[in-house]
């Protein structure tokens, strides 16, 4: 089984990984993030293999400008401008450009339909819109998403038009319930297990 992880990176009490091998027990599950502190690599959670890279699932492969919104609500940080109900962009933020990928074109490369965990702050809406109308969507084995459509009128509308035509079957995201402290540890454990394969790789070479 595949899990597929967008939007990966801890916040504070919010956490998605560990929460996700545990549900399902994925041969592997990858997981992106463009938030810059996270780990890329690959390291192991139990028996499932984990593969991180550091950067944004979108609709086109290149680069794409992120509202980095530092302090207790980094979540809100978002590639989106539309999203700015929160100021991510107008007052609060430093957007940077990060890289992105094409999500519907990646999807076609695995060699199985995957579960795919959505909660990219305002992305999902381009990302799921395309993926309709290319047909991905049905590459989907399911789809787990926390829509951002709150206080966003033109985004509600969509909202409703993408679940009306959905292929797949979709549920709400909504694993947030982990303590800091959790999320603190599983980054060490991360680190340490990927700074260690890297430093394996280099003895080797």
């Amino acid at each position: 089984m595949i899990v597929v992880d967008l939007g990966c990176f801890p916040h504070l009490g919010e956490i998605s990984i560990e929460p996700l091998v545990a549900r399902f027990r994925p041969d592997v599950l990858y997981g992106f993030d463009p938030w810059p502190a996270l780990v890329e690599g690959e390291t192991r959670l139990g028996g499932t293999r984990v593969v991180l890279e550091r950067k944004a699932a979108w609709i086109a492969e290149g680069e794409i400008e992120f509202a980095r919104v530092r302090g207790l609500r980094s979540w809100d940080s978002t590639v989106m401008r539309e999203k700015d109900s929160r100021g991510e962009w107008s007052s609060r933020s430093e957007v940077v450009v990060v890289p992105s990928f094409d999500f519907s074109s990646w999807l076609r490369t695995l060699p199985e339909r995957p579960i795919v965990k959505m909660d990219i702050e305002g992305a999902e809406f381009p990302i799921l819109e395309r993926m309709v109308e290319d047909g991905t969507d049905l590459l989907v084995a399911n789809l787990l998403v926390e829509f951002h459509d709150e206080n966003l009128a033109a985004l509600a509308e969509r909202r409703l038009s993408l679940t009306a035509r959905l292929r797949c079957p979709v549920s709400p995201w909504g694993e947030r319930k982990t303590s800091l402290g959790t999320t603190i540890r599983g980054l060490w454990t991360a680190r340490r297990a990927v700074g260690a394969r890297r430093a394996s790789e280099g003895s080797r070479s």
